[in-house]
């Protein structure tokens, strides 16, 4: 089957990978090479890099919605088109040109979660579990017919990295088992029940830093959700402080202000506004990321205070 492949980042690359060792990549389209690194030098995406080891047709426009490159997609002439974490939604005069359809891979058990940042969501809402979703490309962000499905477990103390690293796999086997008889797949895909829809959004820095008053296990979440980017951050002594890894403790919570820290039998405790969370990783901004135990050897803790 001829695929027409929309995606930008590492993890729509390595399924792009995946799917071009079973079918034939028609074309790639990722975002503009962008400014990625303190050089200022734009770099192309993770899926630009793939295409242009691999010799695919390649093109990196501004916007979708150029009437000359609708003629060169056409020209194309792909059975399907795929995109997976893209970052743009995608005009209906380019959705509708492949032959069979356009389908989308979107991270969560649609229709929980439309959105930009469905696996993030699901760590800071503390979910259980999650998965992948195949469906159907419309106007309406993430509404389309669900041609597949598969659920994945989340770990009480999976990042946005373990987690994201558990489901790639799947991602890849959903994929190619609809692709495998995609006409059958289309004849029986399933509507969403729009009526259950939930929604998240992009993840901004500010959503990363840490309210201290928060329950501990609230705090836990974030940390999870916005580790390896943006990073759960904080204040301390004036400097701008990472909390890479946290864990939900059972101490006796010493009556002590959110964000208050101090130490016990060598591990690090924060306070908030529920009970203690033991901190096990930090970066203080200018150093490189450290195990609490190594952070506390330089450190005084006592009267010290994230804020």
């Amino acid at each position: 089957m001829r695929i027409g492949y929309l995606g930008s980042p590492e993890i729509s690359a390595e399924l792009l990978s995946a799917l071009s060792e079973h079918h034939q990549i028609a074309f790639v389209i990722s975002n503009p090479d962008r400014p990625r690194k303190r050089s200022g030098t734009p770099e192309p995406t993770a899926v630009s890099e793939l295409a242009l080891q691999r010799g695919w047709t390649l093109h990196r426009p501004e916007t979708l919605k150029d009437e000359s490159l609708l003629r060169d997609l056409r020209a194309l002439d792909a059975d399907v088109y795929f995109v997976f974490s893209y970052g743009k939604i995608l005009p209906e005069a380019l959705f509708s040109i492949p032959r069979y359809s356009t389908l989308n891979l979107h991270g969560s058990i649609l229709p929980l979660l439309r959105g930009a940042s469905p696996i993030q969501s699901a760590l800071l809402a503390g979910m259980s579990e999650t998965g992948w979703t195949l469906q159907k490309i419309t106007r309406e962000l993430d509404a389309g017919d669900i041609l597949g499905e598969v659920r994945v477990p989340i770990g009480p103390d999976d990042r946005t990295s373990e987690l994201t690293a558990k489901m790639m796999p799947l991602a890849a086997e959903l994929s190619l088992q609809i692709l495998e008889d995609l006409p059958a797949a289309l004849l029986n895909a399933r509507p969403q029940n729009h009526a259950l829809a939930t929604f998240c959004t992009k993840v901004r820095r500010e959503d990363a830093r840490i309210d201290w008053k928060l329950e501990s296990h609230t705090i836990h979440n974030r940390v999870r959700a916005y580790y390896p980017a943006p990073c759960a951050w904080t204040m301390l002594a004036g400097k701008t402080c990472r909390i890479l890894s946290t864990r939900c403790s059972e101490l006796n919570w010493p009556a002590r202000v959110p964000g208050g820290i101090w130490t016990e039998n060598g591990k690090m405790y924060a306070g908030s506004g529920s009970a203690a969370l033991e901190i096990l990783e930090l970066q203080l901004e200018g150093k490189k990321p450290l195990k609490s135990s190594e952070f506390l050897r330089g450190f005084r803790a006592e009267g010290a205070r994230f804020e």
